[in-house]
Order: C-alpha cells, then structure tokens, then sequence
C-alpha cells in the first residue's frame, strides 16, 4: 500500500529583503565567487514573497493530502526577527490538522551557523526537537540536526549525542526495510571526495556519515540549503537536494518535492509552485 508525503526546503522568510539590501558590488561577488544566482532588486522591505511562496505550498499539501510535510530548514532567515518566525507559524497552522508536519533545522534557523547552547535551545523552543525519528508502513524517517555536523567543534557533546542516535537508531531499524533520512545541508554536492565548501558537510564528519548510512542501509538522504535541486549518489543511496519553496538561487524555480512511497520503492518529483497540475504522473 502506497502512500504520498511532500518535502520542502528553505522557505526562508526575510530571505528577498535580505538580499534586495545587497549592493550591485556585492550581488555581482555572490555570482560570480559563489554561483548564487541573486536578482536585480533592491530595497524591498517585507515578506510579501515568502508569504506568497509558503502559502502556495500549504495549499497544495492540502489539495493533495500527504501522510505529512517534512521542512529541511531554513524556514526563517534571521533568529533576530521575530516576525518572521511568527508568519511562518501562522501560514503552518493552515495546513490540515490530519496531514503532520516536521522540521530539521537550517543554518539560519540556528543564528546562520554561529551555533551555540543558547541558539540550539531557542531552536528547540520555537520548533521542537532536532533529532528524532518516526515510522510509517515499511519506512523509518530519521531526522538529524546537521548544523553540529556541519561544524561539529563548536558543540563537540552534541556531535557525539547526534552520532550515537543515528547508530542507536538504524541499528534499531534492521527490520525496518525503508531507511529514510532528512536533513539541511547536503552531505555533498559532486562527489563524496570533494574538499570541503559552504554547502555541505565537511570531512571528515560527511565520510562518518556516508559509511553509517551505508552499513545500515539507507535508502535516500534528502536535504535543502543550496537552494536548487541536485540528484547523486553514494553506493546504493540515492542523495537529493530540493530546490526552495523561497528563493530560488538557482536555475531551478520556487517549489515542493511529491514523493510517492511504496513498500518496494520510493518515487519522487520537484513541482514548481506555479505547476498547473500536481498530479503524481511519474
């Protein structure tokens, strides 16, 4: 028996008027050093796009009814605005109560990588748990917090915590056929062997990870944060980034991953928010 779940990344409210603040200078630096594809605009102020976008996707996970909605970070761009933390919520509570909603937190959501105790609780505060997993059918989602593996030494405790988790809970799990794990940053963008960049996981943590995974049989690992989509591979798991329900930094336009989930395989589709049909034709 099949079921539908939808994964979204980087909703990012505040993200647009962060970047319309940016000088032609420094647009043309981000293009051109980082490959960010950053729009002519400049000072725009509000969240009017964010809004837009996220309530574009809420309607459509509850036009097509998922088991739930999985949120791979960033859903704010500054811990400092509240008001961006408080419109997220707000559109959130439009999704149907008989469809669950999850979050794994993004580098913003956690004061943009300067992790600390305090930054890590407020996050447990606004969005609960950062590591955690839940069954459905044939599938185990594991959900990890990847901002202390991304830079594992400012909190080496909860490195080690969030290590032994994922071996306590894929050992667990060896009955479970479907192995299934969520998180912000990609584990990597080009090959497993690339040098470390601002985009995914550093070695040597990434190769602690990649081998974990491999041992007990992960199926997928999904991930946002590079703000456009990306499909690779390690071994036998398949590894995917989703472009953003916000902006887009890409070629890839604003949109939501539909994946239809079976006892025998996992199929998946970006949708642009814009599509004019959301039906599973894959």
């Amino acid at each position: 028996m099949s079921f539908l779940f939808i994964q979204m990344a980087d909703p990012q409210f505040g993200m647009y008027e962060h970047f319309s603040k940016l000088t032609n200078k420094e647009i043309e630096y981000i293009r051109n050093v980082k490959g960010m594809n950053i729009l002519d605009t400049h000072d725009l102020s509000g969240l009017n796009f964010e809004i837009e976008n996220f309530n574009k996707a809420i309607d459509i996970a509850n036009f097509i009814k998922p088991k739930f909605v999985i949120i791979c970070g960033d859903m704010i761009n500054s811990t400092e605005q509240d008001n961006q933390y408080q419109n997220f919520i707000k559109i959130c509570d439009r999704l149907s109560k008989d469809i669950k909603i999850y979050f794994a937190p993004g580098n913003h959501d956690i004061d943009n990588q300067e992790i600390t105790k305090d930054s890590l609780e407020n996050y447990r505060k606004s969005f609960g748990n950062d590591q955690y997993y839940f069954d459905y059918n044939n599938y185990r989602f594991i959900v990890i917090n990847s901002n202390v593996t991304f830079n594992p030494y400012k909190l080496p405790d909860e490195w080690e915590k969030q290590l032994n988790f994922l071996k306590t809970t894929l050992k667990e799990s060896n009955s479970i056929k479907n192995k299934v794990v969520f998180l912000h940053h990609p584990l990597f963008i080009n090959s497993p062997y690339e040098e470390n960049n601002f985009i995914s996981i550093h070695k040597p943590h990434r190769n602690i990870l990649l081998s974990l995974f491999d041992l007990y049989g992960v199926n997928f690992v999904f991930a946002g944060h590079w703000h456009r989509n990306s499909y690779t591979k390690y071994k036998n798991i398949e590894i995917i980034t989703s472009g953003p329900v916000g902006y887009p930094l890409g070629k890839d336009p604003s949109g939501i991953r539909i994946l239809k989930a079976s006892d025998s395989k996992l199929i998946h589709k970006y949708y642009a928010l814009d599509s004019t049909t959301y039906k599973l034709d894959f």
